[in-house]
Formats: C-alpha cells, structure tokens, sequence
C-alpha cells in the first residue's frame, strides 16, 4: 500500500508542477524581426511581457523579412514579425497592423525646387532587401506612373529615413515609421497617385508549436500590444 501510495503522490508532484508551468511560462523564445520593429516595438512588448512571466529568456534577432520566414519555416526561430503576410498550410500568419506607404521628401528641399525636377534629379532611396516589401514598392512606382532615374538601395528603413532627411534624395517609407517628421514638417509627402498603398505587419509560428505556453503568452503580449507600443 505504501509503495502505491508513493507512486500516487509522485504523480500529484507531477500534475502539480504541469499545471506551475501552464499558468507560469518559462524557459527560451528566439524571437527575430526586421531592424525597425526590433527598434520600435519590442522594447515595451518585452519589457511588459516579462513583468508577468520573468523566468523567460527571450533572444531578439534582427534580420529582414525574408529571412525571418525563412528561420520560423525551418524552427531556427520561435516566432518572428514580417512586413507584409504569409500563406502557408505549416504557419500561422497573424494581421498585426496595416501602414500606408508615403513618398517623402525633405521640407528644405521641397520648398526649394518643383516636383517634377526632383524627382527627375535626385536619387529614389528604395529598401534593398524583403520580398513582400519590394513587390508593395513595386505597385506604388507602377500605379504612380513614375521612373526614378537614379536609384539607391539601402537595407534599412530607419537608414533610408536619415538619408531623405539630410537631403540625399527621396523615399518610399511606412507611415508609422515617419509620422513625427512629417508633424513636425521635417519630410513632406509627395502625392504621385490618388489611390493608397499600404501593408500589412504579421506575427508568424509554425501551427505545431501554437501549443507551447510560452509561445503563446508571448503572441498573445505581441498582439494586445502592438499598435500601441511605438505610442507609449
């Protein structure tokens, strides 16, 4: 009797300490994103995150989009964040947010010069890198109706931001990215077309691993979180 009885309150320990782990997630989340997200968004989603479940250790990598569907597609990471959105019977693709994307130019060099003659004159600042980014860039210079002459290519919104406002040319950039610059008048938004382009941001995972506590607590932070973070 005493033999059972052991083995039954071995497994109460068991259940108990199951149960600890459903109700407290821990252990180890790679999480990667793009360079502007991991900027801009996950210093507070992490920071409130954790105040709940301090015993998970989460590693951020920035890298571009492609490269994050490519790691959570193969389980290097947990989850990841892309510009854009996937479809894939192994993945889920959760819609976070939608930006448009505005044509800006630096206010000094706006003033100074027509339209036209800048843009036939200065060098088209365009993201380098990210599939889905580019066919989006692609629509807008299509609808637009516009061929830059000269274009560069740089691998980083937040690089491209600095580059348009020291006057080196104009860009394509996500409305969330540059929504104090153009309040305060440092970029003006150029309108080369009356329809709106936009994109969509997605939190990604592979559906087998939807079922991990910590998976899960950190997606559900992300998604409560999100559009508010790059305000607070």
């Amino acid at each position: 009797m005493k033999k059972y009885t052991d083995d039954l309150f071995h497994i109460v320990d068991e259940m108990e300490a199951a149960f600890l782990e459903l109700e407290k997630p821990h252990g180890y989340l790679k999480v990667a994103a793009p360079e502007y997200y991991c900027i801009n968004y996950f210093p507070i989603v992490v920071s409130e995150f954790l105040k709940t479940f301090p015993d998970v250790h989460i590693n951020l990598i920035s890298c571009n989009s492609d490269d994050v569907l490519k790691g959570v597609a193969t389980n290097t990471y947990d989850l990841g964040i892309i510009a854009g959105e996937v479809s894939k019977s192994d993945i889920n693709n959760i819609i976070l947010d939608e930006e448009e994307l505005l044509l800006v130019i630096s206010k000094n060099i706006f003033e100074q010069d027509e339209i036209n003659h800048i843009l036939n004159t200065l060098p088209f600042i365009r993201f380098r890198i990210g599939v889905n980014f580019q066919s989006v860039i692609n629509q807008y210079i299509q609808q637009s109706n516009f061929s830059p002459r000269k274009v560069i290519e740089i691998g980083s919104e937040e690089a491209i931001k600095r580059a348009v406002l020291n006057g080196t040319g104009y860009g394509l950039l996500s409305s969330n990215l540059i929504k104090k610059e153009i309040q305060s008048g440092e970029l003006t938004p150029i309108q080369l077309t009356n329809q709106k382009i936009s994109f969509k941001t997605s939190l990604i995972y592979l559906k087998k691993n939807e079922e991990k506590g910590v998976l899960k607590s950190f997606s559900d932070v992300i998604e409560s979180l999100w559009t508010k973070a790059d305000t607070i």
